[in-house]
């Protein structure tokens, strides 16, 4: 049996790296873990000794042969460190290194006392050099001090001391300024000093005041009273002033370390509105020592700034509801407020004034912030009438006491009323009895009337309206068609109102003025004849059931024109009868006709044909030529015996009126053809009477026969 034996007699490879890169351990890397490390042959075994830490630490290299052990972060204290690595292969053989690092965590650094003699640095001495001084640890390798923003370096001594000068003219200006100083030692300390203050003060001292108060702005009533100044500065000490670009005094500061000057409102009379002026102020001592340029600036102000009125706006809404609503101020919008509204320098107080009326308001200074002032003016602060004026007047003031030197003004027209208008100038068509008749009536209702010139007249009746526009000389009409009035008998209680409104150019409207009128447009009554007076185949005469209707007569001839007759009337009260007597011997002879014309109070008329024949058996002609003068209302037969008379549709259209309706009276001896008959309507009762009706012709003529007379119908 052989055995193999493995032969290793080479120690292992071992390095120990630098701790902390350097072999110094500072006050930074303290605060972390402290790593020794290195490498030897992978696997290996590293063994440590560390001077100063108990016990051996045991390590195993990795498969590269990187090794470390890391001691906790603060676990040490300054000083050096000796250690021994030892690395042992799998062999058994040994490798040995030793080493050492040092902990270093302390650093400081001191400035001496009195730089410049006592911290100060005056004119003298900022015109030399100035040297600082101070101390640090041995172990120190770099110091830089840092004044008036710029860092130097300082020099070391080797004695733990250091110092840097600074050429003459580093301070330059009266400031209040800090040295602060830095110290770097071997192991890579770093130690701040606490700053110290250094005053640089190369100039006396002096003090300028605001000029134009805290809101540094110079008003009117301050430009023209003018300003005085009252500062402080060393005793002796010349003050020079410059007030935009001009110069002024010196002025020398009293023993009480107090100066004065005043500024004349002539001195100040040059500056304008809106300019940005700059006091400026320095001093000069005894010693020649110059003070720092003092400055201070200010914004004249002497006007109210941004101040305008807007023109009102008449029309009051996008839409023009009148032909001259846009330039003038009518009632409705009179009573509803007229806003105003301008711009003005926010804060100011702004009064408004309206001339006429002498009413006054002012819009306070918390109302204006936003740069625009707004009022609406109330009724009663407005004139009124046709054509009235107001003068708005608007003043402003503003913060510093300034105020318009002119008011601004807006002038606006203001017509609330309709001129010429009134109820007692509206005329009706209806005559001097204020009674329409059927005359009338068939004529159309005129209304006409005086309104403002260019006013919209709107009239109303019956519940039909009609629009005028007045003339330049203010007339206005309207006209009202048969159809749209009532007809029948209406008075008193229900007489027809008529509205009439006026609303003028401006928008203004006026009314209704209501006036009333009355209606009577049913025929009088026919005649009741009781009598005749006859003579020798004539009649010269008759009598009627008394009436205060008026008759007129017409004897109708087979030929020729009406005639009128002349005839007397006498009131019998006994049977309340009144007898008519033709005058100057006039007849109506057997043949002729008459006409009884009734006009009742209110002017409406009946045209009664009444047939008188002594003879019996007549036959009556309804073309005479004398006939087409009149338009018949009725025709009487009942004064002629055996009366026959015959009528078409075109004889009854011809002879009536617009109505076209014509009654007819008579005995059931009496005879009426009837002749172009489209309709019959029989027993209906009118004013009290029994009628058959007839319609003849297809336009809607009627005739009305008493139930007895005989008739024909074809």
């Amino acid at each position: 049996m052989t055995d193999a034996v493995v032969l290793d007699t080479i120690a292992p490879p071992l390095t120990v790296s630098a701790v902390s890169g350097d072999g110094w351990v500072n006050r930074t890397e303290s605060q972390s873990q402290t790593i020794l490390g290195g490498t030897t042959a992978a696997n290996a075994t590293v063994t440590l000794q560390i001077d100063g830490i108990a016990g051996r630490i045991t390590l195993t290299a990795d498969g590269n042969g990187n090794w470390s052990h890391a001691l906790a972060a603060n676990s040490l204290t300054d000083g050096t460190y000796n250690f021994t690595a030892t690395a042992t292969d799998a062999a058994g053989n040994p490798t040995e290194q030793r080493g050492s690092f040092r902990v270093d965590t302390q650093m400081s650094v001191g400035i001496d006392a009195g730089f410049a003699g006592n911290d100060i640095v005056n004119l003298t001495e900022s015109q030399g050099a100035l040297t600082l001084r101070g101390t640090v640890p041995m172990d120190a390798t770099r110091v830089e001090v840092t004044w008036l923003g710029q860092p130097v370096p300082a020099t070391l001594h080797g004695d733990g001391t250091w110092s840097v000068t600074f050429p003459a003219g580093t301070a330059t200006r009266t400031q209040d300024s800090t040295i602060t100083v830095s110290a770097w030692d071997v192991a890579g300390n770093r130690a701040d000093s606490t700053p110290r203050p250094v005053r640089i003060d190369l100039e006396t001292a002096m003090t300028l005041p605001e000029p134009a108060g805290t809101d540094r702005i110079l008003s009117g009533t301050e430009q023209r009273a003018g300003i005085t100044l009252t500062g402080e500065g060393e005793a002796g000490a010349r003050v020079f002033l410059d007030l935009g670009g001009t110069s002024y005094g010196p002025v020398t500061v009293g023993a009480d370390g107090r100066w004065t000057h005043s500024f004349a409102a002539a001195d100040l009379s040059g500056l304008t509105h809106g300019q940005q002026v700059t006091l400026t102020a320095y001093s000069i001592d005894a010693a020649g020592n110059r003070s720092i340029d003092h400055s201070r600036t200010f914004t004249v102000d002497t006007q109210v700034g941004n101040f305008t009125f807007a023109t009102p706006d008449l029309q009051l809404g996008p839409v023009a509801d009148s032909p001259r609503d846009a330039t003038v101020l009518n009632a409705t919008e009179r009573n509803a407020g007229l806003p105003v509204t301008g711009t003005v320098e926010p804060g100011a107080t702004v009064t408004i004034r309206v001339v006429e009326t002498g009413w006054t308001t002012t819009i306070p200074a918390d109302q204006t912030g936003n740069g625009v002032w707004n009022l609406r003016l109330p009724p009663e602060a407005l004139p009124q009438g046709a054509a009235a004026t107001a003068t708005i007047s608007a003043t402003a003031t503003d913060a510093q006491g300034n105020t318009t030197a002119q008011p601004l003004e807006r002038s606006i027209a203001i017509d609330t009323v309709v001129a010429n208008f009134n109820a007692a100038d509206i005329r009706l068509g209806t005559g001097n009895d204020n009674i329409l008749n059927a005359r009338e009536h068939a004529q159309g209702l005129p209304v006409s009337g005086l309104a403002e010139a260019g006013s919209t007249v709107t009239v109303t009746m019956n519940g039909h309206t009609r629009l005028a526009t007045a003339a330049a000389d203010g007339t206005w009409s309207v006209a009202f068609t048969p159809d749209q009035i009532p007809t029948g008998e209406r008075s008193g209680a229900t007489a027809i109102p008529v509205s009439v409104t006026a609303t003028d150019t401006a928008g203004n409207t006026s009314g209704p003025h209501v006036v009333a009128f009355d209606v009577d447009t049913v025929a009088p009554s026919t005649p009741n004849v009781v009598e005749t007076q006859d003579v020798a185949g004539a009649m010269r005469g008759l009598t009627t059931t008394a009436t205060s209707d008026i008759y007129t007569f017409h004897r109708i001839d087979a030929t020729g024109a009406p005639v009128r007759l002349t005839a007397s009337e006498t009131h019998d009260s006994f049977f309340n009868e009144d007898l008519f007597r033709f005058q100057n011997g006039q007849t109506v002879p057997d043949g002729s006709y008459l006409v009884i014309n009734t006009r009742d109070a209110a002017g409406n008329e009946a045209n009664t044909l009444f047939i008188k024949n002594t003879a019996t058996g007549v036959s009556v002609d309804l073309n005479r030529e004398g006939l087409a003068a009149f338009d018949l209302s009725t025709i009487d037969l009942t004064r002629a015996p055996d009366a026959r008379l015959t009528i078409t549709a075109q004889q009854l259209e011809a002879i009536t009126g617009p109505d076209e309706r014509l009654f007819i009276r008579g005995e059931a001896s009496d005879s009426v053809t009837l002749h172009n008959v489209t309709a019959v309507r029989e027993n209906v009762t009118v004013n009290g009477q029994i009628y058959d009706i007839y319609t003849l012709g297809n336009n809607g003529a009627q005739v009305l026969l008493e139930d007895d007379v005989t008739r024909t119908v074809i």
